[in-house]
């Protein structure tokens, strides 16, 4: 942008209201100052400045509509992918819930089954020693909780050695 400060204060001073003029020599001096300043290169290298500036305006809300519209679509499509996270995380809080309760009644069914088992060491039968794996008990060499010939599954759990 080029300096037009004094072409701007001669305009000014010219402007200004012809009852603010001491008197009419004032006035014409003021007149004189701005056409002094004001010469057709002026003049045209304003309107070429205010036309490139349009153009420069205009170029810059084209761009700058262009990338609200990048903006929006891109958060469109992160809200979008966020809702299918959301979703997702969902099923599998579900499926994790369903999942815990069956492995809970899995362990209470388990239970009272192995409570007839509980004169087994360690190693003297493998699905003895998976259950107690499964239901986390510490040391499974307690006895007391009834017998094998009590429980209804006695026949089918095996010894490995005695």
């Amino acid at each position: 942008m080029s300096d037009y400060t004094e072409l701007q204060k001669a305009a000014a001073y010219a402007a200004q209201d012809t009852i603010k003029f001491a008197d009419e020599d004032e006035e014409m001096r003021a007149l004189q100052q701005f056409h002094e300043e004001v010469d057709p290169e002026t003049i045209l290298a304003l309107i070429a400045e205010n036309e490139r500036l349009g153009v420069d305006l205009k170029s810059v809300v084209r761009l700058n509509n262009e990338n609200a519209d990048l903006f929006k679509t891109k958060n469109d499509q992160l809200r979008s992918e966020i809702a299918g996270l959301k979703t997702g995380y969902e099923a599998y809080e579900r499926v994790n819930a369903e999942l815990m309760g069956e492995v809970e009644g899995l362990r209470n069914a388990l239970r009272p089954l192995l409570a007839h088992w509980d004169d087994l060491r360690p190693g003297e039968s493998i699905n003895v020693d998976a259950a107690r794996a499964a239901l986390g008990q510490g040391d499974p060499t307690r006895a007391g909780h009834g017998s094998r010939r009590d429980c209804p599954y006695g026949s089918s759990i095996q010894r490995t050695h005695r």
